[in-house]
């Protein structure tokens, strides 16, 4: 059916064709990341998926060292399974830094970047921190008070109990780290 026939049978039966909206566009232009200088500075982490003769999907997430890339070496880690949970991707990711150390995550922020972290051993002690780059390399650190990650459904949810428990104002200080 052609197009124009179409918008006809649409307006005689008082029905609106909606429209695509178009892409968004980029705001402003990226600077490409820089290099790394040498291995176990910046990793990346992709999710590669397939679907068994079966029918069921196969996931592999694979860890790769930036600057060992460039030179065809193998990759960190390839984990294969049916899911990979937050809690598995986490193991593996331990079980890297257990033997080859971790990047320096800080280093890795762009001026004006922020990373959101929560900090702590348990989540009853967790306390939740913004780390900021700054123009001349510093890394200020604001310190939000503890927070609580609950799921929002199920077991463990508790509504009269909200995730921020304490909402004082926050504790920012700066610091020289990179």
């Amino acid at each position: 059916m052609s197009h124009k026939k179409l918008l006809r049978l649409y307006r005689e039966e008082n029905l609106r064709v909606r429209r695509r909206r178009g892409r968004k566009q980029a705001m402003g232009t990226r600077a490409p990341m820089a290099l790394p200088q040498g291995p176990n500075q910046r990793w990346s982490l992709d999710f590669v998926s397939d679907t068994l003769i079966s029918g069921r999907r196969m996931r592999i997430l694979a860890v790769v060292d930036d600057f060992t890339r460039a030179r065809r070496c193998a990759p960190l880690a390839l984990v294969a399974d049916t899911s990979l949970s937050g809690a598995h991707v986490a193991r593996e990711l331990d079980a890297i830094i257990a033997t080859r150390g971790r990047p320096p995550l800080l280093a890795q922020l762009r001026v004006g970047g922020r990373l959101v972290m929560p900090i702590g051993l348990s989540t009853a002690t967790e306390h939740l921190h913004v780390y900021t780059k700054q123009a001349d390399g510093r890394v200020d650190v604001c310190s939000l008070g503890w927070a609580m990650f609950v799921p929002l459904t199920g077991v463990g949810f508790t509504p009269d109990r909200p995730a921020l428990m304490d909402r004082s104002t926050p504790r920012c200080f700066r610091s020289d780290a990179t």
